[in-house]
């Protein structure tokens, strides 16, 4: 209906959309651990990192939802006109690369899996890339977001953002915390956790390596604390 579609409108505003996904990964770890669940390690996808780093005991979960608005807030207001958008291409990085690499300023934002990759860029761009991506027989969607995360879309957000993370009491990670840039654990040092949570805006997102990270530590079962995944067979 038209109202749905207004609320989703509404819902994917990135200022709302992060903070959002934020209460819904929080609550479902709430619910898990009434059943006795608790985890060993964390690890978040994207934004979910910063409610992995809540979890994990780094900041409390109101400065999780302050930090996430006032992330989307500082996206909102760059002054680019052009925020671009993400599309989910189920191949590998390589296999995509094959068939883009002459494309201007599209970049490989999420390394999901062996089989899923997301691009950010311009959505004129990015149409170019799902029509050739799809004439090879390469399924393709379009992500519900209004910018092109994890690439240098980001960049003016990024110093913003900075600020803000300064800003808040940070704690050491109380169970081992992973991180998506590094893809190996998160740093301790203050410092060195606001750098990574910084340019954690605009650099890729290795979760498939941050995985393999994980499983080479021992973890061998995962929980998935979210929403549904976007793209499927």
């Amino acid at each position: 209906s038209e109202e749905e579609k207004a609320h989703l409108a509404e819902l994917t505003k990135t200022d709302i959309a992060q903070p959002a996904l934020a209460a819904t990964e929080m609550g479902m770890l709430t619910v898990l651990k009434s059943f006795g669940i608790v985890a060993d390690m964390v690890a978040g996808h994207s934004s979910g990192e910063y409610a992995a780093l809540s979890a994990a005991g780094v900041f409390s979960q109101e400065s999780l939802y302050d930090i996430l608005h006032y992330r989307g807030t500082a996206i909102l207001e760059m002054e680019s006109k052009d925020l671009g958008t993400m599309l989910a291409v189920m191949a590998s990085p390589d296999d995509i690369e094959i068939i883009i690499y002459d494309m201007p300023d599209v970049y490989m934002a999420n390394f999901n899996s062996p089989t899923q990759t997301v691009l950010s860029g311009s959505k004129t761009v990015l149409q170019e890339a799902k029509s050739r991506l799809e004439m090879r027989g390469i399924m393709c969607q379009f992500i519900p977001v209004n910018c092109a995360f994890h690439s240098p879309f980001m960049k003016p957000a990024r110093s913003r953002l900075a600020q803000k993370i300064t800003s808040i009491k940070f704690n050491k990670p109380t169970i081992c915390l992973y991180s998506n840039s590094l893809a190996a654990h998160y740093p301790t040092d203050k410092e060195e956790m606001i750098s990574c949570l910084s340019d954690h805006l605009i650099g890729p997102v290795r979760f498939r390596q941050e995985i393999e990270a994980m499983f080479s530590d021992g973890a061998r079962i995962f929980i998935e604390v979210g929403p549904r995944n976007v793209l499927t067979n």
